[in-house]
């Protein structure tokens, strides 16, 4: 199993672009020579948050409201 060798001596870089937004970076080391790094960082994901929002947007329509007969209504 392959495991990446980080360096982050000049900043994290995901993609080639830098990561300026970092909001939590935890570091998990043990005697097994390898480490667990976690990081939480802010961000627009492509697809998701970029989605043009008037896709989302249900109007109402002019049918009138449903009622039901007096016959049907509980009692």
């Amino acid at each position: 199993m392959y495991f990446p060798i980080v360096k982050l001596a000049d900043g994290l870089y995901i993609d080639g672009t830098r990561i300026d937004t970092i909001r939590t970076f935890k570091v998990d080391s043990s005697a097994d020579s390898f480490s667990e790094v976690t990081v939480s960082f802010l961000c627009q994901i492509d697809g998701l948050d970029n989605v043009s929002h008037s896709l989302y947007e249900f109007n109402k329509t002019n049918s009138k409201e449903y009622k039901p007969h007096r016959k049907y209504k509980s009692r």
